[in-house]
């Protein structure tokens, strides 16, 4: 049941965004980490990029990786669009968003919230690119007026 609900959550996330969605659970243990020298983002960037993850010629794409051994995880972008939307600003506000659950060892609530603040952070910057076409648009035209009215 929570499966197929995180599975449409996912699903919606995708045909919005346009983006790919992974969720990956990893039970990499201590010497994965410690014996060779790799990190959970690490392995999340692996994961995405040699198992076919990706939309497009550029795969993007976002990740949630998490380590249920040891109660890491990380998020990752793939794809130079995928990677502008999420700045570190709108990383950091699914990181707030989702670290309650997980402390509270929630994976479902804490996975639910990573799909909503995830596509919430989409359509913020969405919207700011919009505003800024609509800015530079309004511009151009004022600049247009300007020296019309100045050549007369």
């Amino acid at each position: 049941q929570e499966k197929q609900e995180l599975n449409e959550l996912i699903d919606d996330y995708i045909n919005h965004t346009g983006y790919d969605m992974v969720v990956y659970l990893a039970n990499k243990g201590n010497s994965f980490y410690e014996e060779e020298g790799h990190t959970i983002t690490d392995l999340a960037d692996d994961t995405f990029d040699y198992n076919g993850y990706g939309i497009g010629d550029n795969k993007e794409g976002i990740i949630l990786c998490f380590d249920i051994m040891y109660r890491y995880y990380t998020i990752t972008t793939s794809g130079p669009s995928c990677i502008d939307t999420y700045s570190i600003a709108a990383l950091d506000s699914v990181y707030e968003n989702v670290d309650p659950y997980y402390m509270e060892n929630d994976f479902f609530g804490g996975t639910k919230a990573f799909i909503r603040y995830a596509k919430a952070a989409y359509d913020n910057y969405d919207l700011y690119k919009r505003r800024k076409i609509l800015w530079q648009t309004n511009t151009l035209i004022l600049h247009f007026l300007t020296r019309l009215l100045s050549s007369r």
